[in-house]
């Protein structure tokens, strides 16, 4: 019966501690329009953005890469939300926003 217990909480815990480890990975809108941003998830564009960031060489640790990310998210996310904008290139808005953020 224990054994039962500790592998059935075993099996919910792995995938929840495998997905936090691996918040930067996937990302798939490099190439992508503000459009295609905004149609994304917000795994997808925290991940994509975690690529721009890294790219970029501006973060120093894993937690600032976070942190750094998250800033560039929302910042792509807020300079394109205007429909007259969703024709702009993710990773020219990423670029600005990493300039602005002064993380370069």
């Amino acid at each position: 019966m224990l054994k039962k217990t500790i592998l059935a909480l075993t099996l919910l815990v792995v995938p929840v501690v495998a997905f936090a480890e691996e918040w930067y990975k996937g990302g798939t809108l490099h190439n992508a329009t503000a459009r295609e941003w905004h149609q994304s998830t917000a795994r997808n564009q925290l991940a994509t953005s975690a690529d721009f960031v890294a790219a970029a060489k501006v973060a120093a640790n894993m937690e600032q890469l976070r942190t750094r990310a998250t800033a560039v998210r929302k910042c792509i996310t807020e300079a394109t939300d205007d429909p007259d904008l969703y024709s702009q290139k993710v990773s020219e808005v990423a670029a600005a926003c990493i300039v602005l953020l002064h993380y370069k």
